[in-house]
């Protein structure tokens, strides 16, 4: 099952025959007709419940393109290992937050976002800052903490040097290294324990440092490896033209796929190191985090639908 967007208009795709019947999330009225919504201006990232023959699910949008920031994801949806679904309109992941315009500040505001969680470098911050609105907590925690670039990391000045080789074999040594005593990962886990919810994580694309920080929440969730590697790998796809832009402008240098856009291999070091340091990865949560199976159970009932279903 899923939510297509095409202009003003919802479209939920059964993916396969059988009879639905589909509502607004709390209300009771259909409201799709032949399987078509059309949206108004309040219709702000709506979610909806499908009962499909004997199967109940949530569905929303994952992509949120009305925002119009690259990158903007909604990491709700996803049906863990136990059979219950990750709350959607709780976890956002993205690239920097630029509200430019009022449409886009206005749709921030109805998302009720409390909080953005800023993985970038103090000089990432400073060519480029986010938009915070008022009465958003603002928290920047660069995730990368290695010795040669730990405040001065800077994509776009690497990329300059025409080292795509080295900056290759530099993020596959981050991805080992952002797991481990890190600072903004500490505080995403804080804001999930406080409730301090919404809250949006990015880094400069939403995709290296944004991608492990969104394996960490849906692992502890219970979602299955599997499923977490699919969602990461769609950068490719929701980055893909800006990525030609990218390719375009420096040309078609060797590995591109990798520093422009996210390869399983990158996230399969994030996965390897942890179960190589700690084993398992309820000792990595209670060693790094301090999060024992009390505080897991508790992110459950705060961030999962509490029906089980059939998936």
């Amino acid at each position: 099952m899923k939510l297509i967007k095409e202009k003003e208009t919802l479209i939920f795709d059964p993916q396969r025959k059988g009879r639905y019947k589909i509502q607004k999330l709390g209300e009771k009225e259909a409201v799709f007709h032949e399987g078509k919504l059309i949206l108004n201006e309040t219709d702000i990232h709506p979610i909806y419940e499908v009962t499909f023959d004997d199967e109940h699910r949530i569905v929303g949008e994952t992509l949120i393109s009305d925002i119009d920031i690259m990158n903007f994801r909604d990491i709700g949806g996803f049906v863990n290992e136990d059979g219950y679904q990750v709350k959607y309109g709780c976890f956002y992941r993205s690239s920097p937050i630029l509200l430019d315009t009022s449409v886009k500040k206005e749709y921030f505001k109805k998302l009720k976002i409390q909080a953005i969680l800023d993985f970038r470098s103090d000089e990432e911050v400073n060519r480029c800052q986010d938009d915070v609105l008022d009465g958003v907590s603002y928290f920047h925690k660069s995730a990368i903490h290695d010795k040669e670039y730990d405040s001065n990391f800077d994509m776009g000045s690497l990329l300059k040097d025409d080292n795509a080789n080295e900056l290759s074999t530099y993020m596959k040594r981050v991805y080992v290294q952002l797991p481990f005593d890190n600072e903004a990962y500490k505080t995403m886990f804080d804001l999930m324990l406080h409730e301090n919810t919404p809250f949006v994580f990015h880094c400069s694309a939403g995709k290296d440092r944004t991608g492990v920080g969104a394996y960490l929440i849906l692992k502890t969730l219970g979602v299955s490896d599997d499923v977490i590697m699919d969602d990461y790998m769609m950068s490719n796809v929701y980055l893909y033209e800006k990525n030609k832009e990218l390719i375009k402008h420096y040309g078609d240098m060797s590995k591109a796929d990798e520093i422009f856009g996210v390869i399983k291999e990158n996230l399969m070091f994030t996965m390897k190191a942890i179960a190589g340091k700690y084993g398992d990865f309820k000792t990595y949560l209670k060693e790094e985090y301090d999060i024992d199976d009390k505080k897991i159970e508790k992110l459950k009932h705060l961030y999962l639908y509490e029906e089980k279903i059939h998936d």
